[in-house]
C-alpha cells in the first residue's frame, strides 16, 4: 500500500523508499528507515519535497 496516498487508498506501492535521504552515503541507503510508495508518488511528490528541503 502507498503511504503517500491522501486521502487514503489501496495503490500497490511499487518503490522502497528512503525516509530520511541518503544523498550517496553508502551505509546510509542500506541502513536508513524505508517506508512504501507508489512510483508516481516516489518520482513526483517526493522527488519535489527532498528538492524543497536541498534549497
Amino acid at each position: 500500500m502507498c503511504l503517500k496516498e491522501q486521502p487514503p487508498r489501496y495503490t500497490p506501492a511499487t518503490v522502497a523508499d528512503h525516509i530520511e535521504p541518503h544523498r550517496g552515503d553508502g551505509e546510509a541507503f542500506w541502513s536508513n528507515p524505508l517506508q512504501s510508495l507508489c512510483s508516481p508518488h516516489h518520482d513526483s511528490v517526493k522527488q519535489a519535497e527532498e528538492a524543497a528541503n536541498r534549497g
